[in-house]
């Protein structure tokens, strides 16, 4: 088993909310964990992340103000060159 120390936290987001506070908005892990885990979410940014409108249900639009410019060959490159980056920010 991995322990907790070694993992890395961190990601892609088209919404710019911490993680801390994207986590209450998903309502997706228990109330009393989430509780636990905000204050060391709470100060974790998402990098920017790819958004195609056409891809991403259409309810997610008004959540996407973090989102990579250019074409889709820009947005690869750019986050290729994120993941070795992950954990070292």
């Amino acid at each position: 088993m991995v322990h907790p120390n070694d993992m890395v936290i961190g990601g892609w987001d088209i919404s710019s909310l911490n993680l801390g506070d994207a986590m209450k908005r998903a309502e997706v892990l228990d109330y009393d964990l989430q509780r636990q885990l905000y204050p060391m979410m709470k100060d974790i940014k998402p990098l920017p992340s790819i958004y195609y409108p056409d891809f991403i249900a259409a309810n997610q639009a008004d959540r996407a103000d973090n989102v990579l410019k250019g074409s889709k060959q820009e947005n690869l490159e750019q986050i290729r060159k994120q993941i070795p980056l992950l954990g070292h920010h």
